[in-house]
């Protein structure tokens, strides 16, 4: 078989450490081995350690995945949301600033 017959290599997929991924999600690194040890965040954990993994890596793919499913669409609020009225909103109405 010639050179040029061969399969090219699979594409390598970035791999981040749990400090990187807690920058790019602006998230505590807590929360980001809370999200790995639940599975909603893809990672991978190569040691061990007592407290935390030692060496977890999380593909680029899925903090991608993760951003698109954590995203709200605009008629969606959050569980438990205060929903608060127009005429609140719109009210112009401002607290007295004077003491009496």
């Amino acid at each position: 078989m010639s050179d040029s017959a061969q399969a090219a290599p699979p594409a390598v997929e970035r791999m981040l450490g749990a400090a990187e991924v807690a920058e790019a999600l602006n998230l505590s690194l807590t929360a980001v081995y809370r999200l790995a040890r639940s599975g909603e965040l893809r990672s991978h954990r190569h040691g061990q350690g007592k407290v935390r993994p030692r060496g977890l890596r999380i593909p680029q793919s899925a903090v991608d995945e993760h951003l698109r499913r954590s995203q709200l669409s605009t008629g969606d609020r959050a569980p438990g949301a205060l929903r608060i009225p127009e005429s609140v909103l719109k009210s112009t109405d401002s607290p007295s600033e004077e003491v009496a």
